[in-house]
């Protein structure tokens, strides 16, 4: 598998491609003149509870109020997911009760607290926000009040999990923080985990000093711009190669990438040419068809998609797509549930 990243750079905008042989994985767009909100941390001030939704409307200095369920004010949030629970340190931060409580016994109209924007604003809906916190590095996720130790299942050498978690215990971390190990951590070395860890607690000290300093609703710690992003979140060993068109992005990103992994730097290159770098290795196009409405299936079907602010409907329609049985046994005229007809509209035509 072939995966390599290209960086497009602007006055307005900022726009990052994922390639997997070739073809477009993954596409994200940054304005620069737009906050950058997932991620970024606010001081924000209670509006309303709403008992009935158990949830709160957060004022959180935007537009719109953000909106913050119980769930994401109790629990834990490394529970499930994409991550393994290894350890839960006792005397931990974290309340657990017998029966949950409800989002009147746990917040008040004019409280402030810090929160985390977890999703956008879309549409008419504001921010979807949290209280669990967390600070993600390369290598590690702090988690500042989940007293828990979590590894990504992607480590699933027994013996690289156990050398990582003892690593992380002679850290000596508060007993209300946690970490969750990402995958780009498979076979760092001690120095570089240690290292981070550090910087990560240290980061959130000074987040935690400046929350106190900040008048509610405000903003406290901005998340990182794309091109830091993806040398944070998406630098791992499995990618061969970067290029990116903006000179001074391309000397951010290495002095970024080279403070904690000279082999990842090497991997950065400067794109040069005239032709713009998204029509030189094919990306232009692809990005085209994301935006189609309809999108056309190489069996002479076609799917329909409309979003909206509460989900993506997608509508799948057989379109030219015409079944001809060939006799009893033919997989065309056995396939009755609606299943096997949408698995045979993605096919290619079989029964023609």
């Amino acid at each position: 598998m072939h995966k390599e990243i290209y960086i497009n750079a602007d006055i307005l905008e900022t726009r990052v491609a994922v390639l997997v042989d070739r073809h477009l994985e993954e596409f994200y767009v940054e304005r620069h003149d737009a906050p950058r909100l997932a991620g970024s941390f606010y001081k924000g001030r209670v509006e309303s509870i709403l008992p009935g939704m158990g949830a709160a409307f957060v004022d959180i200095g935007l537009e719109k109020n953000g909106f913050l369920y119980v769930a994401d004010v109790i629990g834990s949030p490394t529970s499930e997911g994409s991550f393994d629970l290894l350890e839960e340190r006792p005397h931990g931060a974290s309340q657990k009760y017998k029966t949950a409580p409800s989002i009147s016994e746990l917040l008040k109209k004019g409280d402030e607290i810090l929160v985390q924007v977890v999703k956008e604003p879309l549409g008419t809906k504001g921010a979807r926000l949290t209280t669990h916190i967390s600070l993600p590095g390369h290598f590690l996720v702090l988690m500042p009040f989940s007293p828990t130790i979590g590894i990504s299942k992607r480590i699933d050498d027994p013996e690289e999990r156990d050398r990582i978690k003892s690593i992380l215990k002679e850290l000596k971390a508060p007993k209300e923080m946690g970490f969750v190990v990402r995958t780009a951590s498979r076979g760092a070395q001690r120095r570089e985990l240690m290292s981070e860890a550090k910087y990560l607690m240290r980061l959130w000290h000074g987040i935690r000093e400046r929350s106190k300093r900040v008048k509610a609703p405000g903003i406290v710690y901005e998340e990182y711009e794309l091109v830091l992003r993806v040398g944070r979140d998406m630098m791992t060993e499995d990618i061969s190669s970067v290029e990116i068109d903006s000179r001074e992005d391309f000397r951010k990103l290495s002095r970024f990438l080279g403070s904690f992994s000279s082999t990842l730097r090497s991997k950065v290159k400067l794109y040069r040419l005239a032709t713009p770098i998204f029509e030189k290795y094919g990306v232009e196009e692809q990005i085209d068809k994301l935006y189609h409405r309809v999108v056309y299936l190489k069996s002479g079907g076609h799917l329909v998609i409309e979003q909206t602010e509460s989900l993506v409907a997608i509508d799948v329609n057989s379109g030219k797509f015409v079944v001809f049985p060939l006799g009893p046994m033919d997989a065309c005229a056995s396939s009755r549930s609606l299943n096997a007809f949408i698995e045979m509209l993605f096919a290619e035509p079989r029964c023609f």
